[in-house]
């Protein structure tokens, strides 16, 4: 209760505040006609009407997913990648997209047609291997990137606001001939000598893509029993040896895409998409960013 004014005091002279009407005072340079037209205007009401601006919407092809248990109380959380854009050189841009919060997206939080994506095919024959899903397209709604994602997954971290399924990308061979253009056929050129913390990953405040699609060969496939395959791959005669498949949950939990990855084995090159962990740090190592193989696609073009 605020206490009563003194007698003498000029709030005592107050009107309620609920009897105040607040109105703008006139500017002393202006003279009564154009106070008296400035009153009459208001009295007409607003003359400008203020409308919020539409959202622009940005639509992406969908080449990928991975899950892990980092979601709620270690339940399903899934990470995105598309590609979207174009560099200024005119080639289509490899994307990561994140949600408002966070860093991955929970099952509620995906478009229905998104779940389930890597379900082996009814149409599959008896032994055929589990494929990952078909590219896709979706469309989104661009939001800020917080200012503690640092790294290199600062470079294509893509907030994307009301994620929603578009359709099938219409010409899939065109997606594929694109992947084939953009991919790097030497590894220094994208991760260079100096940002390597260890033989399979790299330092967490390298100033490079997040995301890479390499034109190279997967050598051999590793089976893991209750944990992912890992593939030996080379790149321009540059080995990586057990690069751990970061899909593998997606897949059914008798073959974690090993039937998948053992037929790209035979094949003479292939597309191998790489992406980098979040930042890891584990007892006795410095703080670093674990190489992932997040697909494997066939590469349409001769090398």
């Amino acid at each position: 209760t605020p206490a009563p004014a003194r007698s003498g005091s000029p709030l005592a002279k107050l009107p309620l505040l609920s009897q105040l009407v607040l109105t703008p005072a006139p500017e002393p340079s202006r003279g009564r006609e154009t106070l008296e037209k400035l009153l009459d205007s208001e009295k007409k009401g607003p003359r400008v009407t203020i409308a919020p601006r539409a959202a622009k919407q940005i639509t992406v092809a969908l080449i990928t997913a991975t899950m892990n248990n980092q979601g709620v109380d270690k339940g399903a959380a899934y990470c995105l990648a598309a590609v979207a854009g174009r560099h200024r050189d005119g080639s289509p841009r490899l994307i990561r997209l994140v949600p408002d919060i966070g860093h991955f997206w929970s099952d509620d939080m995906l478009p229905q047609e998104l779940r389930d994506m890597h379900a082996k095919r009814p149409t599959a024959l008896p032994g055929e291997p589990q494929w990952p899903f078909t590219p896709v397209v979706v469309g989104f709604q661009a939001g800020t990137l917080p200012d503690a994602v640092t790294g290199p997954h600062r470079r294509d971290d893509v907030v994307a606001r009301k994620l929603h399924y578009l359709g099938p990308v219409e010409d899939q061979d065109l997606l594929g001939e694109q992947l084939s253009r953009i991919a790097v056929e030497n590894l220094a050129d994208t991760w260079p000598t100096g940002v390597w913390a260890t033989q399979k990953a790299l330092l967490p405040d390298a100033d490079v893509p997040s995301l890479a699609i390499f034109a190279g060969k997967l050598k051999w496939v590793h089976w893991r029993e209750g944990a992912s395959p890992q593939a030996d791959i080379t790149i321009n005669g540059k080995d990586l040896i057990r690069v751990p498949y970061a899909a593998h949950r997606l897949h059914d939990f008798d073959d974690k895409g090993y039937a998948m990855l053992s037929w790209f084995q035979e094949q003479p090159s292939c597309l191998l998409l790489l992406g980098l962990s979040r930042m890891f740090v584990k007892d006795g190592c410095a703080p670093h960013c674990p190489i992932l193989l997040l697909r494997v696609f066939p590469d349409t073009l001769p090398r």
